[in-house]
């Protein structure tokens, strides 16, 4: 009769730690679960984020496009800088709102190639 006390206890104990294991293994499946919503959640938040800087650079590009339809392109060759200069000019007051390549590079090539220039006739 003692042994089957003991088994009785054994299984007794057995069937504790079971459901030990079991409340355990369901409080991490529910912790896992929350997490993984709240990293859902952050994810989402930072996805809509850059949404919105994508929208804002669109506008502002949209913004730009209509500026270039309202002008007329206008291509020249600089003979000093030995290249093609592009201009981007308002269609209806003229004036020129971009140049390709900038001014400054223009002028900057033009005395570089007079510098060669000079570099060269003092070496003939």
């Amino acid at each position: 009769m003692e042994i089957r006390t003991d088994n009785t206890r054994n299984a007794a104990i057995a069937q504790t730690n079971l459901e030990r294991q079991a409340r355990t293994a369901e409080t991490f499946h529910v912790e896992q679960s929350a997490n993984q919503q709240r990293q859902q959640g952050e994810q989402a938040k930072q996805a809509q984020q850059p949404l919105e800087e994508i929208v804002q650079d669109l506008e502002s590009s949209l913004e730009k496009m209509k500026g270039v339809l309202r002008s007329n392109l206008q291509f020249e060759v600089d003979k000093k800088a030995e290249m093609i200069v592009v201009k981007i000019v308002n269609k209806d007051t003229g004036e020129m709102i971009r140049q390709i390549p900038p001014d400054d590079i223009v002028k900057l090539i033009q005395n570089l190639n007079e510098f060669i220039g000079a570099l060269m006739d003092e070496r003939a």
